[in-house]
């Protein structure tokens, strides 16, 4: 886990947290492909 820049609302973390996953979720199976 990322620890959050300063000055930021948790809630706007979590917000990016969830991005985040959804991009590594995305990304994940697509480099997995390249590798093969």
């Amino acid at each position: 886990m990322l620890a959050p820049p300063f000055g930021l609302e948790p809630d706007m973390m979590d917000h990016l947290d969830q991005q985040i996953d959804q991009g590594m979720h995305h990304l994940l199976p697509q480099v997995a492909k390249g590798c093969q």
